[in-house]
């Protein structure tokens, strides 16, 4: 544990300013307070301690031994993101960054990689992105930016845990593979036994011009939404365009775009379309009240019908860029009867609660309430009902597979 602490303490140092000057006495008292707030705030609040190898006592005597390099706003900002990596979760966000702050995912990445067996492995990649363009499924990643892979992701791992296992490996290799703010990224592969190093753009952060795209297929609807679940235009241009599809035989809601995640509201406007009556969608947990009280809080969120209401047989695509809400709601479609297909989803972590430290201003968002199925499966831990592994980045396997399905039972 001593070497490991020494390397991150190494690496921090690298990070925070160099500059020579020391806050002022009311300033450190400050950041001090600031610093006291967000460890007893996630200490507290954080819902997913119990899923996690974090030591969060570990992680508080780090923050205090290095408080005295930080000499100014981007150093502080800089040693809280440093705390945050060792929870290895996506949906832990800071609401402030600066140029060197890591990216969020999965919103800005184009890459999803698993480590597994000691090597890194390109699983999925995002359509029109630049890493879609060069890299292929399977590669083998050994480097980036000209670095060992393992060497590389170091970057991104804490010094909170008794060991290292590979979802906090994967966790940090899907962060270093979305590169860094405002430069392109170098990617060394393993293919069929030739050694490649691609040059990859800088990842965009997931965005469209509309909220919504759709089309009829022979006699099937499709709609995609476009990164738009906390966009409330839907309320008013989904009915409209689910009412164009009223003559399908059958309707695709795909939500492989929707890595930001949103709002119920939303959610409930959508699925509220296939429901005649009023249905559970998802589960929530309060941990804290188990924690502080002994006494378990829990409770089942519920949807209610709307006009026009779609009866036939419908399907929903997922994958590793669904996220948060997007989960919610495949998670909703699935338990009111319809067909989720897809690869396993973007595994955010609960429901996120904002939170601002009190002298700085800066924000935090930690999940403070775990996430359900109506049936008890925790959202992280949901696969679809009809799992499709992806083999060809040309052609879209899971769009092609829910026409298949479509197409089978309307001609039972």
């Amino acid at each position: 544990m001593k070497k490991i602490t020494v390397n991150i303490l190494i690496l921090l140092s690298s990070y925070l300013s160099q500059a020579n000057a020391e806050l002022s006495p009311e300033t450190a008292t400050k950041y001090k307070q600031d610093l006291e707030f967000y460890l007893s705030t996630v200490k507290n609040n954080y819902a997913y301690f119990d899923k996690k190898k974090t030591d969060w006592g570990k992680v508080t005597d780090f923050a205090w031994q290095n408080f005295d390099q930080v000499t100014n706003y981007a150093d502080f900002l800089t040693l809280i993101e440093r705390l945050q990596l060792e929870l290895y979760d996506n949906h832990v966000q800071l609401l402030n960054s600066t140029p060197y702050s890591p990216k969020l995912l999965p919103s800005s990445a184009d890459i999803y990689a698993e480590y597994k067996n000691n090597k890194a492995s390109v699983i999925n990649l995002l359509r029109g992105s630049a890493a879609h363009q060069q890299l292929e499924l399977g590669d083998e990643i050994i480097a980036i930016n000209q670095k060992p892979t393992l060497k590389a992701i170091d970057r991104y791992i804490g010094t909170s845990f008794d060991s290292i296992d590979d979802e906090i490996r994967t966790w940090a290799l899907n962060v270093t593979l979305a590169g860094d703010r405002g430069k392109p990224r170098s990617i060394t592969v393993k293919r069929s036994g030739k050694k490649l190093t691609l040059s990859l753009a800088e990842t965009q952060f997931m965005s469209f011009d509309t909220s919504l795209f759709s089309e009829q297929i022979d006699s099937i609807g499709y709609i995609k939404f476009n990164n738009s679940l906390g966009n409330n235009s839907i309320l008013e241009e989904f009915p409209t365009l689910l009412e164009s599809f009223k003559e399908t035989e059958g309707l695709i809601l795909d939500l492989r775009f929707t890595s930001g995640g949103g709002n119920s509201l939303v959610a409930r406007s959508i699925l509220g379309h296939f429901v005649d009556k009023d249905s559970f969608y998802q589960k929530h947990e309060y941990p804290n009240d188990l924690k502080e009280y002994g006494i378990k809080r829990s409770w089942a969120e519920i949807v209610s019908p709307l006009k026009p209401y779609y009866s036939k047989p419908v399907v929903v695509l997922v994958n590793q860029w669904t996220g948060s809400m997007g989960e919610g709601t495949a998670l909703g479609f699935d338990h009111i009867g319809a067909t989720v297909i897809g690869t396993k989803m973007g595994q955010l972590l609960g429901s996120m609660w904002d939170y601002r430290m009190p002298n700085s201003n800066i924000g935090f968002k930690i999940s403070t309430q775990k996430m359900y199925h109506v049936n008890g499966t925790p959202r992280e831990d949901y696969r679809p009902k009809i799992q499709v592994k992806i083999s060809d980045k040309k052609g879209d396997e899971i769009l092609k597979r829910a026409l298949k399905y479509l197409k089978t039972i309307n001609t039972k």
